[in-house]
């Protein structure tokens, strides 16, 4: 049922019950079955119900800002300002993977902005690889949030080393 508001809400699809029913009996084929009509219909029913309560429950707020958005920007930014570093190390794969693992712990990025993730997630990548960005007037973070501190993007990162890899950061 979650994976059919995703793709109604995100995609813009019009998934189909009946689609949504017999995908679920390709994952359980043992537990239900297509030839009896009256046990579709209920299970067609019964997802048209969850739908419902599982937009209720998310308090109808179904648009969500993802960091994956924010990463490829600044990613994309970052890339010719340093064209050496990112050919040299896999900074952008490691990005990718720290935010991807980033998602075990969803309450840490529902915790904050998320182009204050993608921007932490950066800053981990870039010292992953003892990678800095060359200096200008000001910290590299503040030509992609003039809201963002220092504080904020160590708070943030210290939050995912800890919470994600779990690793105790000293502070």
């Amino acid at each position: 049922t979650a994976m059919m508001i995703g793709m109604k809400y995100e995609e813009e699809r019009d998934v189909g019950i009946k689609k949504v029913c017999h995908a679920a009996q390709s994952l359980v084929s043992s537990q239900i079955r297509t030839d009896n009509c009256e046990e579709v219909c209920l299970l067609a029913t019964g997802v048209g119900r969850l739908e419902y309560v599982c937009v209720r429950e998310v308090g109808f707020q179904l648009n969500y800002d993802h960091p994956h958005t924010h990463l490829a920007l600044i990613l994309q930014s970052l890339e010719p300002w340093m064209p050496e570093q990112f050919e040299k190390y896999p900074i952008k794969d490691t990005a990718a993977t720290i935010l991807r693992d980033t998602y075990i712990c969803p309450e840490l990025i529902v915790r904050h902005p998320p182009k204050q993730v993608a921007l932490a997630v950066t800053s981990l990548a870039l010292k992953a690889h003892d990678v800095s960005v060359p200096q200008a007037k000001s910290d590299w973070y503040e030509a992609f949030s003039s809201t963002m501190s220092r504080k904020e993007l160590r708070a943030i990162e210290t939050d995912i080393v800890e919470n994600v890899f779990g690793v105790t950061v000293d502070r």
